[in-house]
């Protein structure tokens, strides 16, 4: 009788080990699978990250370059452009750049407007301070470049 109770406790035992041993290779078997979805996304999230360092190049790029083609006047009056300041930045290269016919001013000058603050100095309600910067985004590198050029001995020649 002792020995039938020892065979049953036995049977309870083994019956428990290999209930932990099927847990256990089951247990073995999520976690594998789960490491190698691990595995999937980091690698998936490294080329994740490859792309967003690429684009936020590319879009520090194109800034750059649609920055390039921008026109800065300083010392234009408040108001003296009325209304409308991309024709009246027209008017003003066509007047002040008369050598410089072969630019359709019209369709090269594609946006004119004032900075709609002043970093230069104060600009109180008064009126007083500095005028605010007119900023020009033209169609060409070239045709800024060509006022550059152009206008920059006139600067230097009546700030002396």
């Amino acid at each position: 009788m002792a020995c039938r109770k020892m065979q049953i406790q036995i049977r309870r035992v083994a019956k428990t080990c290999s209930e932990f041993t099927t847990r256990m290779e089951e247990a073995e078997t999520r976690i594998s699978r789960l490491e190698d979805e691990a595995g999937a996304h980091q690698s998936s999230r490294e080329v994740m990250e490859k792309q967003l360092e690429d684009t936020q190049w590319k879009l520090t790029d194109l800034e750059d370059r649609m920055r390039r083609n921008n026109l800065r006047v300083l010392g234009v009056p408040e108001g003296l452009e009325g209304s409308d300041t991309h024709s009246f930045m027209v008017a003003l290269f066509k007047e002040a750049f008369p050598d410089l016919q072969q630019w359709d001013w019209d369709k090269e000058v594609q946006r004119a407007h004032r900075f709609p603050f002043s970093r230069i100095g104060p600009n109180s309600e008064g009126g007083s301070g500095r005028p605010r910067v007119i900023l020009i985004s033209l169609l060409n590198y070239q045709a800024r470049q060509a006022i550059y050029d152009r206008a920059r001995p006139n600067a230097r020649s009546k700030a002396n």
